[in-house]
């Protein structure tokens, strides 16, 4: 079972057509620098001395998501927050990938259920299972 956030102002629909995914923030085809640990930039061929590597953004086959509930929580309170009234889907799929922040990337084959991120919120904090 997945867990995902799929914002209103999301551009795509939550169908396995459309399941790519990028990491927050980030269109395919954009830049990003990043440090290089490679420990030996002298020879390192990604960063070639300078301790930093340019890579292009590329899509992700699958949705970004969490495999509890409490987990997705847990991801948006650490980045302060969501509002109450985006839909969360609980879905079952298949794995493809993991994501920048080392999350599952799911392609869904069954919505079980849709519901608020309040109501999941209230969910987990009763006890009730999904």
């Amino acid at each position: 079972m997945y867990y995902r956030v799929h914002r209103t102002d999301c551009p795509v629909p939550f169908d396995a057509e459309h399941a790519y995914s990028t990491p927050w923030g980030w269109q395919p085809g954009d830049t990003v620098t990043r440090q290089c640990n490679c420990g030996y930039w002298d020879k390192c061929p990604r960063c070639q001395g300078t301790g930093e590597y340019t890579e292009e953004i590329d899509l992700v086959r699958g949705f970004s998501c969490c495999e509890s509930a409490e987990e997705l929580i847990d991801y948006f309170e650490a980045r302060g927050g969501c509002d109450d009234n985006q839909p969360v889907a609980i879905f079952e799929g298949d794995f493809t990938d993991s994501g920048s922040d080392n999350e599952p990337c799911v392609v869904p084959t069954k919505i079980v259920e849709w519901t608020t991120y309040a109501g999941l919120k209230r969910r987990v904090k009763t006890g009730i299972k999904i």
